[in-house]
């Protein structure tokens, strides 16, 4: 099989369109002087959007631009009936620690989710799970 590496548009037509016809997937940027010193990458199912990727240059982090980024962001989402910002997991041992603060910073709700290899790796996790498993089976 061949896989090539694909762009923006290419990847955003396997998410198809909304009912008014806009992308699903698209990035949006922070300018100053007309250049871009932040920008993120969101994709929206349903009506929520999920904040994948983002970087800044040296500019964009000394004049916080992605916070100004992120608050047009949620105007824009706003417009597209979007009602939910999906900001991604939070650094379980700190080493990012200052993308969780800005994460954090805009007043979310932090959930904690318990991935497989969690799971696997405590046993009491592992014990509720099964049985949580077997009750959905007799359901």
């Amino acid at each position: 099989m061949n896989l090539p590496i694909i762009d923006i548009d290419a990847f955003s037509k396997i998410l198809s369109l909304n009912k008014d016809g806009k992308s699903r997937l698209f990035t949006f940027a922070g300018l100053e002087n007309n250049k871009p010193v932040s920008v993120c990458v969101v994709s929206i199912l349903d009506n929520k959007a999920f904040y994948h990727y983002a970087a800044s240059t040296d500019r964009g982090r000394v004049a916080s631009a992605s916070y100004g980024m992120i608050c047009n962001l949620i105007k824009e989402l706003r417009n597209l009936s979007v009602d939910e910002l999906d900001f991604g997991g939070i650094s379980a041992d700190g080493s990012s620690a200052g993308v969780d603060f800005f994460k954090l910073g805009f007043n979310g709700e932090e959930l904690l989710k318990i991935g497989e290899f969690d799971i696997s790796k405590s046993k009491v996790y592992s014990y509720v799970f099964s049985k949580l498993l077997q009750f959905k089976k007799n359901l």
